[in-house]
């Protein structure tokens, strides 16, 4: 089953003009993201700060919404194995900070994070194996054919579940050239087009091969063996797939296609557009504060005080990029140059004019000027599956 074998029936639609600032782009981002934090456990308050870091991006992995719908393209998989997403547990679990390890990588927080959950005793789901590795003895001198994220056991209904887990962030490249029509008159975007921040990862390389490979691993003779071993079987799968899209903010962008309609947003912007930036949030907010994000601090929205870079006021704005992307372009020998990374963080008001909405976030991303060039390349390579 190819991805591109999906059509894409969406009719067109009015975009916003290339350039203009939409307020309701950031609006949509703010009010979709505050409407969601704290919403899976409506006795916790969103406000209180005895909840942990740690205990928010749990809530926020169990309970945000899906980036994609999937189901039209499991559904066109030539297999008999139940395939559905993640269901949202029924109550709150509470975790200790000491359970999850202080990962670098974004990915493997996550990770820690859901097999955190399901070691619980009141979690929906029994953990049984975690990054279970399968290999084909009898092909290629036992290379390893996939893994399994997690195998787990519903306390309920008994049933063997496989987990696949997927926690990313992409950015949308506009697309504005001439022979693209097609896609500028679509009510969505293609996947193609859909980015990691540093252009390594792109979201229909990433879905094919969590649709075509990683959710039907225990299809494969190989699994079957090794799951009958452990008698594990029959296995469902299921798949949680979070994370949060950024749009342009100076040019139209449609969702991707099969986007979730609650996705978390948030806005992008390229190095020269810092400066009509600021003019136009500060004509949004009176006045407001920024910080730049860690790695481990995408996930959930948090109270101010939580974050690890200090708190900027806006009138730092300007500056403080120039001198991200200033001492990011020193290259470490003559003749060589370093590029900054995309920069990541998050823009409140300081005022109470939304006080109502929790915590009243937006999720910034500020590229280098040459990010779309990087990106348009790598939008149009082909994918090696």
């Amino acid at each position: 089953m190819s991805l591109a074998s999906v059509p894409n029936q969406a009719k067109s639609r009015q975009a916003t003009a290339q350039g203009d600032f939409d307020p309701n782009k950031v609006l949509s981002a703010i009010q979709t993201e505050s409407r969601k934090v704290g919403a899976h456990n409506q006795k916790a308050s969103i406000n209180d700060h005895k909840i942990s870091n740690v205990q928010r991006d749990l809530d926020w992995l169990l309970s945000s919404s899906d980036m994609l719908d999937l189901k039209p393209y499991l559904s066109q998989c030539e297999t008999e194995l139940h395939i559905d997403c993640f269901q949202r547990p029924e109550t709150r679990c509470l975790l200790e900070t000491q359970h999850v390890s202080e990962q670098r990588r974004l990915g493997l927080y996550a990770e820690d994070l859901l097999s955190a959950y399901f070691s619980h005793p009141e979690s929906s789901q029994i953990l049984i194996s975690r990054n279970l590795q399968i290999q084909n003895p009898g092909f290629n001198e036992g290379r390893t054919v996939g893994e399994f994220d997690f195998l787990t056991q519903d306390r309920r209904s008994k049933r063997y579940l496989h987990t696949e887990m997927c926690c990313k962030f992409y950015l949308g490249l506009a697309i504005t050239e001439a022979n693209n029509t097609e896609e500028k008159e679509s009510a969505t975007s293609s996947w193609q087009y859909w980015l990691g921040p540093n252009c390594n990862d792109r979201l229909d390389i990433k879905m094919s091969r969590l649709i075509e490979r990683q959710l039907t691993l225990s299809e494969h003779p190989a699994s079957k063996q090794r799951l009958m071993e452990l008698a594990i079987t029959p296995v469902d799968a299921q798949y949680l797939l979070r994370g949060r899209l950024f749009f342009p903010a100076y040019k139209a962008m449609a969702a991707p296609q099969h986007s979730s309609k609650d996705q978390l947003k948030g806005l992008w912007i390229c190095h020269s557009e810092v400066e009509k930036f600021y003019e136009d949030m500060s004509k949004m907010w009176q006045d407001w504060w920024f910080t730049q994000l860690n790695k481990l601090e995408f996930m959930a929205a948090r109270p101010s005080h939580c974050y690890q870079h200090p708190l900027l006021s806006k009138d730092r704005f300007k500056n403080y990029i120039d001198d991200y992307f200033r001492n990011g372009v020193q290259g470490k020998a003559k003749n060589q140059v370093k590029l900054a990374r995309p920069l990541p963080l998050v823009l409140s008001p300081t005022t109470s004019q939304t006080a109502n909405m929790g915590f009243t976030e937006l999720r910034l991303f500020v590229v280098p000027d040459s990010w779309t060039e990087l990106a348009s390349k790598q939008a149009i390579t082909p994918s090696p599956l």
